[in-house]
């Protein structure tokens, strides 16, 4: 079920009148309704998959007790592994089998081999990746006795399947997320509106902007071979802010919704374009994602505390599994690594110079730019082609080749454009600590509403409306 579809306009308040009721009041209750939703919003997708949520989380949740009442260290580590392996080989199975199929193929018949195989035609189950990481730090915080074992059944599988980050994030931590589902959830008004204001701004960002902007990114990559360099440009710009505000925009959502179920979730998106540095970019960009690779990956490789050797390999290890997280093509992979890369030249020679502010943010801004072309592109030969039309051009496609439906009106152009400055304004004055809704009067908060719900009843895309883009990881 998509958050922008008409299904969850009529899912969401049903759900929200049904945990509030005054009768549902209790603990027991108030988790089962979660659960329930959570069920049925992953299922509306494909019931199918939803036996593989409750098997994969069952088994974690199984793991843990057990876990928890073992005093053999050489126990907890077999029962980890068990949660390890099983969460992983599914994961890996209906994510990444082809890709490596297909990967073994290719290099065989570099040789000079033949062969020949089936690829299978293999589902991916929306969220698997967010699902499947959010149980394994449970599991693993339990290992390592960061947090205690649930043996409540109801309680862990509320925390696995609440509906607003069931299948994007923010990836849930144990530790934040489980005492919430521990106690009762009380309705307050102010948290209700907090939650319905992070809600507008998060499909203001989605309908309004990045499923509009959209149509220039794709135009752009379809057309890779015959771009001009300004072409090639603005195609990457468009996709830059376009997976930004599609992701935020999610991720707002997702904030938004939980917190008219009384529940607080991670910030995941700190204006990550303002950042003066890549290091400094992914702690703003996807943050619960960062934090669980840097925890679950980095430290336990060793981190920054040995040798300056291993301190980049496991950098670079780090970079290279999250880009392939993301997704099971080479592409993915490339492009964590150059953030990897990046990152690496940075902390080796780049920050120990004094640059000034705008440079910095300039050329941080520049790599990302350029880092999402790897990101978009859909094979090495759109990669190469993309990359040739950026630097040297060459192509008939022109800027106005892009610009098509809603984009050849001049109104249109100017409405969307001046949005989107508008929330990239916003973003700079909460940088600065010079903005807060909440200080605001109350009048320009209302005209703020009725502006932003008109701009998407007006704007947004609802003919085909593009999925959220994390929905495929």
């Amino acid at each position: 079920m998509l958050f922008n579809s008409i299904a969850f306009a009529l899912f969401l308040p049903l759900v929200f009148f049904i945990y509030w009721k005054k009768r549902n009041q209790t603990l027991s209750r108030q988790n089962l309704i979660i659960i329930i939703s959570g069920c049925i919003f992953y299922g509306w997708w494909d019931i199918r998959f939803l036996g593989l949520l409750v098997l994969t989380s069952g088994i974690d949740f199984a793991v843990a007790i057990l876990i928890s009442g073992s005093a053999s260290e050489r126990r907890k580590r077999i029962l980890l592994l068990i949660s390890l392996f099983s969460n992983l080989t599914v994961l890996g199975f209906f994510k990444y089998f082809n890709f490596f199929a297909d990967s073994f193929v290719h290099l065989v018949e570099h040789f000079g081999w033949k062969a020949d195989y089936a690829t299978l035609n293999i589902v991916l189950p929306v969220g698997i990746s967010f699902y499947t990481f959010q149980a394994l730090s449970y599991t693993i915080d339990v290992y390592k006795g960061k947090t205690v074992a649930v043996r409540n059944a109801p309680t862990y599988f509320a925390y696995i399947t609440f509906f607003p980050q069931l299948v994007a994030g923010p990836i849930g931590r144990s530790v934040h997320l489980i005492p919430q589902f521990l106690r009762v959830r009380i309705f307050t008004y102010d948290n209700s509106i907090t939650g319905l204001r992070l809600m507008l701004l998060g499909y203001l960002k989605k309908c309004v902007v990045a499923d509009n902007v959209s149509t220039i990114a794709d135009s752009a990559f379809f057309n890779s071979e015959s771009l001009v360099v300004s072409s090639a440009i603005i195609g990457a710009l468009a996709f830059s802010i376009q997976i930004y505000f599609d992701f935020s925009g999610y991720s707002d959502i997702a904030r938004g919704c939980a917190k008219l179920f009384g529940v607080d979730l991670m910030v995941n998106f700190r204006r990550p374009y303002f950042a003066k540095s890549i290091t400094e970019f992914w702690q703003r960009w996807h943050i619960s994602m960062s934090q669980w690779f840097r925890d679950y990956v980095y430290i336990p490789l060793g981190g920054n505390q040995e040798s300056n050797f291993k301190t980049t390999r496991n950098l670079l290890i780090t970079f290279l599994v999250s880009g392939l997280w993301h997704g099971a093509s080479w592409t993915f992979v490339l492009w964590g690594i150059l953030h990897g890369v990046a990152i690496f030249i940075e902390r080796q020679f780049i920050l120990k110079i004094k640059m000034n502010v705008v440079f910095s943010w300039a050329v941080t801004l520049f790599i990302v730019i350029n880092a999402w072309v790897l990101f978009r592109a859909e094979s090495f030969l759109q990669l190469r082609h993309y990359y040739s039309n950026f630097f040297t051009g060459g192509g008939k496609i022109m800027p106005a080749d892009l610009l098509t439906g809603n984009w050849s009106s001049v109104l249109f152009v100017s409405l969307v454009t001046g949005i989107c400055l508008l929330i990239f304004a916003y973003e700079y004055l909460e940088e600065q600590d010079k903005f807060n809704p909440d200080n605001t009067p109350k009048w320009i908060r209302i005209s703020y509403y009725y502006v932003a719900i008109t701009a998407i009843l007006l704007l947004g895309v609802y003919q085909s409306p593009p999925s959220f883009i994390y929905f495929q990881f």
